[in-house]
């Protein structure tokens, strides 16, 4: 069997791409193609006819979180994991790398009623009524600034402590037995509202269930009446 090498009819170009791909493999075959007023297939074909690298290696670079300055695997590589991509940061730091580039959030007037009105002592449903709104909007309102009545101060301040200690959402699960879309909502609500979420409705309506005042019929005297 005899072997042929392909004949060179243009050695001085082949040298010139093969120390362009070789030397300096940022350079891209389109940028090659420009420069020796070739197409950018013609210099594919080359570089295969010749055994020149027609692919560039890939050069890891992290990413940088905005509010921590950890750094973070780019999405959608290929390359091996370093550091977790940016969902293994929001579990592990309780934040998003790159949040939305949005002004501070600030509850709309019709939010501020709805509040208003569960801090007077009021049920989804009499706020359901009076604002005009769907009951199931309501709660989801008030869960957003942690006044809804699913929030149990005790558990939640232990899930923020261990959240803030560094526990990942998938621990906290197992630990609190809650799922994870739950604990986020609570994590959340803490960090929009700066504080621990409770579930009030007043300081009056809260020391009214802490010390119930027994409620007498017309016409019956009470104790110590």
């Amino acid at each position: 069997m005899v072997v042929t090498h392909p004949v060179d009819n243009n050695p001085t170009r082949t040298a010139q791409i093969r120390a362009w791909r070789e030397g300096d493999p940022a350079k891209s075959m389109s940028e090659i193609a420009t420069e020796l007023g070739l197409t950018r297939e013609r210099i594919r074909q080359i570089c295969l006819r010749f055994n020149i690298p027609t692919t560039t290696p890939r050069v890891y670079t992290p990413l940088i979180c905005l509010q921590c300055g950890l750094p973070y695997d780019p999405p959608r590589d290929r390359l091996p994991a370093v550091h977790g991509s940016g969902t293994v940061h929001l579990n592990l730091t309780g934040h998003h790398p790159r949040p939305r580039r949005m002004p501070s959030w600030q509850p709309s007037e019709r939010l501020q009623q709805m509040m208003e009105l569960h801090a007077q002592g009021k049920t989804s449903g009499q706020i359901s009524t009076e604002v005009g709104v769907p009951l199931s909007y309501v709660s989801w309102q008030l869960r957003r600034v942690g006044m809804a009545g699913s929030y149990k101060v005790e558990r939640d301040s232990a899930i923020i402590a261990d959240w803030e200690r560094g526990d990942t959402y998938a621990v906290l699960a197992q630990k609190h037995k809650l799922k994870r879309t739950r604990l986020r909502q609570i994590v959340g609500a803490y960090i929009r509202t700066g504080g621990l979420p409770y579930a009030t409705r007043g300081e009056s309506a809260v020391a009214e269930e802490v010390a119930p005042v027994p409620v007498t019929a017309p016409g019956v005297v009470g104790p110590g009446g």
